[in-house]
């Protein structure tokens, strides 16, 4: 069943919300001294995970990938779309309410950044559709990079230049993955 459009877009921002609450509790954690607060900081970052995942579990059904094998990576590219596209209408919204000319021409520069993001996502997005964006995977023996190149098909091989070991494509809940030969 497909979500209404209002609430794609609540989940949407709830994860963004989420995902900043979590971002901000790490860099407390990382800097506070109190062990005692950052216990409790600690705590709450790993129940705004649990807020993650009930997000991500009525966003996931509505995304439908147009290319095999890169199911995560397109489904969190089209939220960092959403996500850079809302920032920019914040921002602008932001500048027009500015009471000071830095502060205008600041949210400005935001809103021009945020646009080339956006623009970064949609790109990627179409180059990943379109069969025109490679299918490289780390190496699980030696970390180098494996280049399967555009468009390859399921069963292609490839051979690692550092480490010499052999491996297979293969797609594994919709992701590209390889596995040793």
């Amino acid at each position: 069943m497909k979500l209404a459009d209002i609430n794609r877009k609540n989940w949407t921002e709830t994860l963004s919300l989420e995902w900043s609450a979590t971002y901000r509790y790490k860099m407390q954690t990382a800097i506070f001294n109190n062990p005692r607060i950052v216990a409790i900081i600690d705590g709450i970052m790993r129940n705004e995970s649990d807020h993650i995942d009930i997000a991500q579990k009525h966003l996931l059904p509505e995304f439908e990938p147009k290319v095999k094998g890169f199911q995560t990576i397109l489904f969190f590219l089209y939220l960092n779309l959403e996500f850079e596209r809302f920032a920019n209408k914040s921002y602008a919204g932001f500048a027009r309410e500015a009471e000071d000319p830095r502060s205008k021409e600041d949210f400005l520069r935001l809103v021009k950044s945020e646009g080339g993001h956006a623009k970064i996502f949609r790109e990627m997005i179409e180059q990943i559709e379109n069969g025109n964006f490679p299918v490289v995977i780390i190496c699980p023996v030696c970390g180098w990079e494996l280049d399967f190149g555009s468009s390859p098909k399921e069963g292609a091989m490839a051979q690692c230049e550092k480490c010499k070991v052999e491996f297979r494509l293969v797609e594994k809940q919709g992701d590209w993955d390889v596995e040793r030969i």
